[in-house]
Parts: structure tokens; sequence; C-alpha cells
């Protein structure tokens, strides 16, 4: 080579030299190239899915719970000015009066998409990003297999990150379950109020009627409150999942 072209190839390879960390050599980068994890185009497909379920969860989760337990307690309270409004008559109330009460007590009957409205948007949360979440948990695993010691322990916490989705999916459906049966025996107890609202004779015991379907509410007040820690906790995951792809992506 001429003084001229082994200059400029030496220059060449002093800017290469000074774009990396000092302590690189030869040896150094191709030991890297070996060493680059087969894994990452699989990191990134997860991280891709992370980010729209992360999106998903923020849009449509934790929105509708606070404005359950609101319209819920303003039942409850109803109710409970109907039983003050039957006791302070002597049970003796107008016709007009009880076709209202009727009325109102009929309307309470059919809230069942105000109280199940919350579980139903979590499920339809799941039902988007189960097959993500299965396909996620394949990936970990097999990625667990063959990850330095270093990965392993970030890999092993998005698993346990991933199980505890799974379990919350699960209490989701236990929760339904149980929210059915307490509607149906809200409308029992709103049914047999309303017949004997009625019936001016049996007036007296619409009080009784309206204090089970209130504890009843109380009830539901509660599973709503779980609902809206189950929300948080969704969300909270999305999150701490989408950090621990970054970093597994970084010592990968």
């Amino acid at each position: 080579l001429g003084l001229v072209n082994l200059g400029l190839l030496i220059l060449f390879f002093m800017a290469v030299f000074k774009m990396l960390p000092l302590d690189r050599t030869k040896r150094n980068l191709a030991k890297d190239i070996v060493n680059s994890s087969p894994f990452k185009p699989e990191i990134e497909q997860d991280m891709q899915i992370q980010n729209k379920e992360e999106k998903l969860v923020k849009d449509k989760a934790v929105k509708i719970t606070e404005s359950e337990i609101s319209t819920v307690n303003d039942m409850a309270e109803a109710m409970a000015e109907i039983q003050r409004i039957v006791e302070a008559n002597d049970n003796q109330l107008s016709r007009p009066d009880r076709d209202k009460i009727a009325s109102m007590l009929q309307k309470m009957s059919n809230s069942e998409d105000i109280f199940k409205k919350d579980l139903l948007n979590l499920q339809k949360i799941f039902q988007q990003i189960n097959t993500a979440d299965v396909k996620q948990i394949e990936n970990l695993k097999e990625r667990l297999k063959k990850a330095s010691e270093k990965e392993r322990h970030i890999l092993k916490v998005e698993l346990e990150k991933e199980e505890e989705k799974l379990k919350i999916e699960k209490t989701i459906l236990d929760l339904e379950e149980r929210l059915n049966q307490y509607i149906d025996s809200f409308n029992k107890f709103l049914r047999i109020a309303v017949e004997r609202v009625g019936k001016p004779e049996y007036l007296f015991e619409v009080k009784d009627d309206l204090a089970r379907a209130r504890v009843v509410l109380r009830d539901i007040t509660d599973m709503l409150k779980i609902t809206k820690t189950l929300e948080k906790k969704l969300v909270d995951l999305t999150k701490t999942e989408q950090k621990l792809l970054k970093k597994e992506k970084e010592s990968a």
C-alpha cells in the first residue's frame, strides 16, 4: 500500500475504535458476535406484544368501578329511604305512592348490567390478551432453558408476572359466578317487595325485604372493590413486564 492509502486505512481503524469502549478489542468484538442471543428477535416481538397489551389495559381498565360503586351506594340509600317512608306512614301509603315505590324497585331489579359491567370489561381484556400471554409463556420457558445466569433471574420474574395474570383471570371468573348468585338473591328480594307494595296488608313486610336486599348490595359493593383492586394490579403487571423485557433485551 502507498503511504497515502496506508494513512487513510489507519485513520479508518482509529475512527472505528473511537466509537467503541476503550477496553474493546477485536477479540471482544468476535466474542460478542458469537454470544449475541438468538432470542433477541423473540424478545423484541414480545416487547411489541407487551406494548399493545399495556395500552389496551391502560385504556380500558380502571375506568368504570368507581361510578359503579357510587351507583350501588345510591341504590342502597334509596332503599333505606323507602324503608323510612313506609315506617313513618304507619304502612298507610296511597296507591299512587305505592306505585311510585314499586316502579323504583322494579328499575333497581334491572341493574344486572351495572353490577356486571366492570367484570365483563375485564373479561374482554383477557380475551384479547390471552393468546398473546400463552405464547409469551411458551417463549419465556424456551428462553429460560438456554439463558445465562443473569438472564435466568429476569426470565423467572417475567414468568411469575405472567402466571399472576392468569391467576387474576381465574379470580375474575370466580367472581362472576359469585356475582350471579348475589344478583339472583337481590332480584328475588326486590321482586317480593314489589309484590307486597301492591298489597297494603303486606306493606309492613316490605321493610324486611329491602333490608335483605341492602345486605346483598353490600356484598356486591365488596366484590366491585375487589374488581377495582384486580384492575389496578393488572395495570401494574403490564408495566412491570415491559420493564423486565427491556432488561432482558439489554442483558441478552
